[in-house]
């Protein structure tokens, strides 16, 4: 009896087959060091975040809360704003 693979019937890859296979895979034995790894870069990547915050809450604590300085007043000239501008136009 040879195997005739014109016969086969198999399912079109998709998305849905390719997600649960993937999912499935994770699942397995040899899948959880893969969780696990996942798991523990999220959680290292909140701890690093969490820290920066704390650091940028005491650094502006101890330098103190500085406001930009008030931007000039524009000195009153003679003309339409196309002369000072020096418009070619």
């Amino acid at each position: 009896m040879e195997l005739n693979l014109s016969e086969l019937h198999l399912p079109e890859p998709n998305l849905k087959n390719v997600v649960g296979a993937a999912g499935t895979a994770l699942l397995l034995p040899l899948g959880m060091p893969v969780v696990h790894g996942l798991a523990g870069i999220a959680i290292a990547g909140l701890g690093i975040f969490a820290a920066g915050t704390a650091v940028s809450k005491v650094a502006g604590a101890l330098g103190g809360s500085r406001e930009p300085a008030p931007a000039p007043a524009p000195a009153a000239e003679e003309g339409s704003l196309e002369d000072r501008l020096n418009s070619p136009f």
